[in-house]
This record gives C-alpha cells, structure tokens and sequence, in this order.
C-alpha cells in the first residue's frame, strides 16, 4: 500500500490541478444553472426516492464509508445550514447537524433493505479488510492520516441536494484521498470519481417556482465563495449503515 501514489481512474492519470479545476467547474455550472432555471424545475427520480413530497423522509437503506466531524465543525457548518432555512418550504426534513459528514465512498443502497442486505453483508467484511490494512499504514506512515480540505462553494446537486464543496488542500491531501476512495471502490465499484462534500438539504420532491429559485439563487451568492477548511483524521473512517437520509449508525470504526 502506498498512498502517495499517483492517482488514477479508470485507467488515466488524474493531476491534482486538474481534478480540483474540474470540481469547480462542475459547482459553478451548477450555481450558474440555479440562476437561469426555467421554471419548469425538474424533479429527479431519486430525490423522489428519499423524501415525500411533505418533506418527510423516506426510508432509505444501505451503508457508507464516512469521515465524522468534531462537534465543533458541525456547529460550524450548522451556522451555514441554518442561513439557508430562511427559505422555508423548499427543502425536506432538516437535517441533524450532529450527524454531518464526508462521505468517502457510497456503498449500496436502496429503497429495500431486503434486496441490498447481501451486498451489504459482503461489503461489511470487505471493508473490515481494508480498515485493517489502513491501520498498519497508518501505524507506519502517521504523518498521512491527517488530510486537509478546503470548502469552495455550496451549489445544488442535480435539484436532489444542497452541497456543501471540499478540495483537497494540496497534491498530498489529493492522493491520500483518491488512493483510499479507490480501495474502497474495489468492494463496491462506482463509475464516477469522489467528489468530496457535506449534504446541507436535501430539497422537497416538488416543482420550485421561479421566485422561490430567485431566492435560493440569492442566498447562496451571499454564501459563496467559501473560506473554510476542514482537516480529517483517516484512522476514524468510519462504516456506517442508514434508514433515510437523517439516520445514520457507526457499525465499524478505523483505528
């Protein structure tokens, strides 16, 4: 194992610069979408899988490779969350501060806990592996435990969520990261590259009107850019299980 490694993703080379270039593309375009929406808003099919039209949450099953946060840091950013609920009415269930994370890795999920329960099972002993692994690496090379993340902006994602941007702050940081998201992609494999954030809100199933996106436009251009930074301990990574978007359990800690 060796995590300053050069980065790579199916196959190709992925350059510190380029992939946080890339990241910031992506939530611009995305702020930059919100402020010439139609208003014709489109509701994803996923979002309708999480959360009723209320704003209620759905139960949602599967499990996940997180890094927690200090309650300091969640206070933090609950700062943030709470600044966008002044706009009442277009998000779901808000969500528990105390629970805020970084997700390393999305595992299995879905509205079934039946139809995941073995790929759940499977992935929960994989996954024990690669802790194990983590920790003699860890034991080794200390110095690499602790990354650093910079916060960019908070955008929506694909009218699900609210998101809360990360980068990493320096190469280091960026293949540390990668190089143990790829670890991880090899119990479960995904075809998109991690894309490091913190979940916000998640909006209501529900056609936003244009005022109502005005507004949301508004307040994250008060928001942004954002000057915050984060620092995560790797020895914690954490595997988690959920019932919904607002519960999550510790099944496994790194060490």
């Amino acid at each position: 194992m060796n995590l300053l490694k050069p980065v790579f993703w199916k196959g190709q080379l992925i350059e510190y610069s380029d992939y946080c270039q890339t990241l910031k593309r992506e939530q611009q375009s995305a702020l930059e979408y919100l402020r010439h929406t139609p208003v014709d808003w489109i509701v994803p099919e996923s979002l309708k899988a999480k959360v009723f039209d209320d704003g209620t949450l759905k139960p949602f099953f599967g499990d996940t490779i997180v890094s927690t946060l200090t309650l300091e840091k969640t206070q933090e950013i609950n700062i943030i969350q709470e600044s966008l609920f002044q706009q009442n009415g277009i998000f779901a269930t808000k969500l528990d501060y105390r629970q805020f994370h970084v997700t390393i890795h999305d595992l299995n999920h879905g509205n079934q806990r039946e139809e995941i329960e073995e790929k759940m099972t499977q992935s929960y002993v994989a996954c024990r592996h690669i802790f194990t692994q983590l920790a003699n690496y860890f034991r080794q090379h200390p110095d690499q435990a602790i990354i650093e993340l910079k916060g960019t902006n908070v955008f929506p994602s694909w009218n699900i969520s609210l998101l809360l941007g990360l980068i990493p702050a320096s190469d280091q940081d960026f293949r540390i990261l990668l190089n143990v998201y790829n670890f991880f992609n090899e119990v479960v494999s995904l075809d998109y590259w991690l894309r490091p954030h913190i979940t916000l809100a998640y909006f209501r199933p529900i056609k936003l009107s244009q005022p109502e996106i005005s507004n949301l436009s508004y307040l994250l251009a008060k928001l942004n850019p954002l000057h915050f930074q984060i620092q995560l301990d790797l020895k914690q990574l954490t595997y988690q299980i959920f019932d919904n978007m607002n519960h999550y359990q510790d099944k496994y800690f790194g060490n």
